[in-house]
């Protein structure tokens, strides 16, 4: 009977520090480490059953950390893949007893971790945006999500991960508008990016919806599907549609359309106007051309309104605040307080907007100023009155 072949100590080492890898890669991250102790008691099973000596060990950390770092090195990334405690320290004693500048040992390495590419954060911040990506189906998504959460160690993965590896029944997203064709949807932003990239304008038809649950064109007077020629400069995601900020041929003022609406989509070899005519963005200081301020653009026309926005004074109930920001940001500034209930507010905004949102929210916001929106406002109350009291 033929005994059995030593394994060569070369490939022992080996087999060792992928070992080291693997168990940091699984079991660690920024916020978790192991001990040379709990790393070891990952070697301390089957056939081996007295793991691996605490020098031995920290050669084969120290012997990981320079290969790896290396090769980070040459992808520019500074970042040490693998961590201790004191490890800057430790490498500088080290070659100092190299050098034999200085005498002594080395202190034992601990609290040793894995940098992932990745930190929590991100993850969490790609995997929700996943969650409102149109483009793709609920089972393609769960796919990728899958994919990323196997990125980190397993602190992050039981987040999101059950026992069996599989996605969590408790996390689900929710796919807005599933009547949507995604596939022309994405087709129009392509086509709407390229205008862009050539600063040429683009042209399509605008539809609206039916009781067939359809898209059916506006049509012009004489009952053909009306063209529409803009300039584009900007596209904005907002409340998970897509918008194209443009100018169309023929008036001077900005026009707002959600992509998802537009058909036969086509790219004009004729050169855009430029964004510094349009009367409405000059008159607010608005760049929509080099480095818009998505932000702040959303919050002075909300709804994807288009009218020039205006400065409100509001009257809002002071429990209520989260609506604010959850509309307006940190845009708005706080004046004063009116009583025990009630704060004065200041904030700008669409006009139009700002009705809808005055309704909307009736019970815990009134405009005091200008007198112009008041009078809209009341003025749409006046019709719903008569609608309802039929």
């Amino acid at each position: 009977m033929k005994s059995k072949k030593a394994i060569p100590r070369s490939h022992e080492t080996l087999e060792r520090a992928l070992k080291v890898i693997e168990v940091l890669r699984e079991n660690t991250d920024r916020e978790h480490a192991l001990t040379q102790k709990e790393i070891n008691e990952f070697f301390d099973v089957g056939d081996n059953k007295n793991g691996i000596n605490e020098g031995t060990l920290s050669t084969i950390i120290d012997r990981v950390i320079k290969s790896l770092d290396e090769i980070n090195a040459n992808n520019f990334n500074s970042t040490p893949v693998i961590h201790y405690r004191g490890m800057k320290e430790v490498m500088e004693k080290r070659e100092g007893i190299k050098s034999g500048e200085i005498e002594g040992k080395l202190p034992s390495i601990t609290d040793i971790k894995y940098i992932h590419p990745f930190e929590s954060e991100e993850l969490d911040s790609i995997i929700e945006s996943l969650y409102f990506y149109k483009f793709i189906t609920d089972e393609k998504r769960n796919e990728i999500i899958h994919k990323i959460v196997m990125l980190s160690s397993k602190h992050f993965r039981n987040k999101y991960l059950n026992k069996n590896n599989e996605l969590k029944s408790s996390i689900s997203g929710v796919t807005e508008n599933l009547f949507i064709n995604r596939t022309e949807l994405k087709e129009n932003l392509e086509k709407i990016n390229k205008a862009l990239s050539k600063n040429v304008k683009v042209k399509f038809n605008l539809n609206y919806y039916t009781k067939n649950k359809d898209l059916h064109p506006i049509n012009t007077y004489g009952r053909e599907a009306k063209e529409y020629i803009v300039s584009p400069y900007n596209i904005i995601a907002y409340n998970g549609r897509y918008y194209l900020l443009s100018n169309t041929v023929g008036h001077s003022g900005l026009s707002i359309y959600r992509i998802d609406l537009m058909t036969n989509v086509e790219v004009r070899e004729m050169p855009k106007g430029k964004s510094t005519d349009i009367k409405s963005l000059k008159d607010n200081d608005i760049n929509i051309k080099d480095s818009i301020d998505v932000n702040k653009f959303i919050h002075e026309h909300l709804y994807m309104s288009y009218d020039k926005p205006e400065f409100v004074t509001l009257k809002v109930r002071r429990d209520y605040y989260t609506m604010i920001y959850d509309n307006f940001g940190e845009s708005f500034n706080f004046i004063e307080e009116l009583d025990d209930s009630w704060d004065r507010i200041r904030l700008k905004c669409s006009p139009k907007s700002m009705v809808f949102f005055a309704m909307q929210y009736s019970n815990i916001v009134e405009v005091l100023e200008p007198e112009s929106i008041r009078k809209s406002i009341l003025d749409e109350c006046e019709k719903m009155v008569k609608r309802y009291k039929k």
